[in-house]
């Protein structure tokens, strides 16, 4: 697909978004949240240790919204 990167194409993806349900929406958001982020982080050249940081926030993002599907029950491990 070739889209207009210009304006046009900052109205294409309003008009991409408005067709998605809001789930999706929110999966774009986040997306084009990491790329801005990964465009400041080749535009100002940031340290490794941010990178890093930036890429492990991201990876474990929303994981405290996820289901338990194991009790401690399930996990506990007994030593004798």
């Amino acid at each position: 697909m070739g889209y207009d990167v210009g304006m046009n194409g900052v109205e294409n993806i309003n008009s991409l978004l408005e067709g998605l349900p809001p789930a999706y929406r929110a999966e774009a958001l986040d997306f084009i949240e990491f790329l801005s982020k990964k465009a400041r982080h080749d535009r100002d050249d940031l340290s490794d240790a941010d990178w890093s940081a930036f890429s492990i926030e991201n990876a474990l993002r929303d994981l405290e919204d996820e289901a338990d599907i194991y009790s401690e029950a399930d996990i506990k491990e007994r030593w004798r």
